[in-house]
């Protein structure tokens, strides 16, 4: 059978609008993707790619990025950053890929003023995110708190559906599907969830996560304690998307606060 690679020839690309919180997730997967042992594909699409941010000015009430180290207009991960002053934009650049994508478009250095309205937006929307979370030694809290039965009661509720990983910037697992025609197939990579019954069955039959308890467990587990062992950042930005489109109220954040308050020794 002949075996082929798909060409690598992808053009050129700009990802505009895209929030703070996202650019800062591509952060951690260029970690995951591009260590030791760089993923091809991802890394050829990721030079390619230009990630022009939009500030936000108004953070919704799910948001908790200030909390993670971000920010409403935080420019971790951004080629280029917009921020709303009202009928115009200050453009901020932070890397090459941004300089070479407005380099001859003839923009003007901002004014004073403007550049005082953006930080005084910025001000306003940090202002409106309200309290934060408080994560100080929540990874050392996890890992003592791994066989408690808190979990058990926290993730009663959750139904599997899997939006929240769906939804995550930082989620990055993935399936390997063979296509089968008649004379050829394809083998593709598609994402995947671990919050699914299907993600870890092995085989056998056997199923080391085989309860809805014990898939959350490892989300929260994976993004607050072993991508801090393994790529020393957290697999959470914040977005809090997870928390606005749950079907069933299921809120990381109460979720993260009540296992900081276990008493690992009862």
């Amino acid at each position: 059978m002949d075996v082929r690679v798909p060409s690598d020839d992808r053009e050129e690309q700009v990802i505009f609008g895209l929030r703070p919180c996202d650019a800062k997730g591509f952060l951690l997967l260029d970690r995951v993707f591009g260590g030791d042992r760089p993923d091809p594909y991802y890394k050829s699409r990721r030079a390619k790619t230009v990630l022009v941010s939009m500030g936000c000015t108004e953070p919704g009430c799910s948001c908790f990025c200030l909390s993670l180290g971000g920010g409403p207009v935080s420019a971790d991960g951004s080629d280029i950053l917009l921020i709303d002053i009202g009928d115009e934009y200050v453009m901020q650049v932070y890397s090459d890929k941004g300089t070479s994508l407005l380099e001859g478009k003839g923009l003007d250095d901002a004014e004073e003023d403007k550049l005082k309205i953006a930080a005084e937006s910025v001000k306003k929307a940090e202002d409106h995110m309200g309290p934060g979370l408080e994560i100080g030694g929540l990874k050392e809290r996890l890992d003592e708190v791994f066989d408690d039965p808190v979990w058990m009661s926290l993730t009663e509720k959750c139904l599997g559906c899997g939006v929240c990983t769906y939804l995550c910037p930082t989620c990055y697992c993935f399936d390997m599907c063979d296509e089968s025609f008649v004379a050829d197939g394809k083998r593709i990579r598609v994402w995947d969830s671990c919050q699914f019954p299907l993600f870890t069955l092995q085989a056998s039959g056997f199923n080391p996560r085989s309860t809805v308890k014990e898939r959350y467990r490892q989300r929260i587990m994976h993004k607050f304690s072993y991508l801090l062992d393994d790529q020393d950042m957290l697999g959470c930005v914040g977005c809090g998307r997870c928390v606005k489109e749950c079907p069933v109220n299921l809120d990381i954040r109460q979720v993260l606060t009540a296992l900081s308050k276990v008493d690992s020794r009862e």
